[in-house]
């Protein structure tokens, strides 16, 4: 990770373990352990589910616009003066406003690329157009992230394709069969990833703002059809010569570690929220999984006597009542086990949205499902999502004991079904997103 140098100027680091170094006034409080997260998810007005069918609604989330188009200070699907002067991840000069753009798009060499040679294929990465951690009109940027995927439409491969036909999401990642793929349905090749964490207000001695997740993708999908995964390790995961290398060190994630006497989380881990979009209809059902151990939860018992719990964040168990659990392929020990909100209170903590109607793509232009470089998003092609982190206990800024990373990586996957036993298709990523900077502390005198 980068090495910084704290200083009298060093106003946008995240500062590790905040509550030890608070009494340091050179270093700056706008840090602290973000965002475990962004869980999000799950709820109901009447009971608790771990599959949720959300209806899709156009929200304003920390002034930041999720209503599945991608520019500031407009909806362009619905005429709402909601969305005036709200930010959202680019900025153009035909709707002005205060809102602002949360990728950067100063790296014109790559711009161009993008834009003129559409037989190029080639993926591409931008990153905040702030400092991690800034504060921006009142609220804290924590960090954001666009890339570009490959295409597979035609002759065309994909070098981050799922080639063994057997992989799945619950596999040892560093055993995933990554290399070149092509000729899969258009559901399942991702276009563009978008990913943007943020606080609504920063972080003082007695206030920790609440924490927020938007998440968006595209595929070359347009009949409304799409299985996605958005996987979440707090450890960082890199993609070296089409492997995957984690530092995660239990099955090569990181497992959650609970209070056993409270529930309370003492280390935040792994996270996968699955995401299924049918057939262009109203709503999107979702579902959480987090990675455990599973000698801790060694039979439902365990999992019932958690759920029991006076201060434990979320519960264990499906929609049916049934306790989910997916072991890692090398070490049975390891594994997802499916989560829901411990409170029925839920409503309004995930929002998602999908464009009804084409709504104009990146500065760079983005693809239809022939393949084509076109202006506009066509219509069906991207979903958009909010998560309230904190609301559903899964914000490591809430937390305290050991330093932890607030997040580390993302990894963007389709699946052949709904199933999340399917099979793993395409991939994008694996990107750094709210990762924590290793920093040096110089103090003057």
């Amino acid at each position: 990770m980068k090495e910084v140098t704290c200083s009298k100027s060093t106003k946008s680091l995240q500062k590790c373990c905040w509550q030890s170094l608070v009494s340091l006034k050179k270093i700056s409080k706008t840090g602290i352990g973000i965002l475990s997260l962004l869980l999000f998810f799950l709820f109901s007005t009447q009971r608790t589910v771990a599959q949720v069918e959300i209806d899709l609604s156009d929200e304003v989330i920390a002034n930041f616009g999720v209503e599945a188009d991608v520019y500031a200070n407009i909806n362009e699907i619905i005429n709402s003066a909601l969305f005036n002067n709200t930010d959202d991840w680019f900025v153009d000069a035909q709707w002005p406003g205060t809102g602002r753009g949360v990728i950067d798009v100063t790296d014109l060499s790559t711009i161009s690329d993008l834009s003129s040679d559409v037989n190029a294929n080639i993926t591409a990465e931008f990153r905040q157009s702030e400092p991690i951690y800034s504060i921006v009109d009142g609220r804290i940027w924590i960090d954001a992230v666009y890339g570009r995927d490959q295409r597979t439409n035609g002759n065309l491969k994909d070098a981050s394709y799922f080639t063994s036909g057997d992989d799945k999401n619950f596999d040892d990642p560093e055993t995933w069969t990554i290399g070149e793929g092509s000729g899969g349905p258009q559901k399942n090749d991702i276009i563009e990833f978008v990913g943007h964490l943020r606080r609504n207000a920063p972080i003082g001695d007695q206030v920790i703002g609440t924490e927020f997740a938007v998440f968006g993708a595209s595929t070359r999908s347009q009949n409304g059809t799409s299985h996605l995964d958005f996987e979440l390790f707090r450890a960082p995961l890199e993609l070296i010569q089409g492997n995957l290398v984690s530092e995660g060190t239990e099955c090569n994630r990181t497992a959650y570690e609970f209070d056993p006497a409270t529930g309370n989380v003492i280390t935040h881990g792994d996270v996968i929220f699955s995401v299924n979009y049918e057939n262009g209809g109203d709503n999107v059902k979702v579902e959480l999984f987090i990675w455990i151990d599973r000698t801790e939860f060694p039979n439902d018992a365990a999992f019932i006597a958690f759920n029991a719990l006076p201060d434990n964040p979320f519960n264990f168990g499906s929609a049916s009542g049934a306790f989910n659990f997916y072991e890692c392929n090398t070490n049975p020990d390891y594994g997802y086990a499916q989560i829901k909100l411990a409170t029925a209170e839920a409503q309004g903590w995930v929002t998602a949205q999908v464009n009804s109607v084409p709504v104009l793509g990146p500065p760079w232009g983005t693809y239809n499902s022939k393949g084509d470089l076109v202006d506009n998003s066509p219509a069906l092609a991207f979903i958009e999502l909010s998560l309230n982190a904190t609301a559903l206990g899964l914000d490591t800024g809430t937390t305290s004991g050991s330093c932890q990373n607030p997040l580390g990586s993302v990894l963007v996957k389709t699946r052949s079904s709904a199933s999340f036993t399917a099979e793993l298709k395409d991939m994008s990523g694996p990107y750094q997103l709210g990762d924590t900077p290793e920093v040096q502390v110089t103090l003057d005198n």
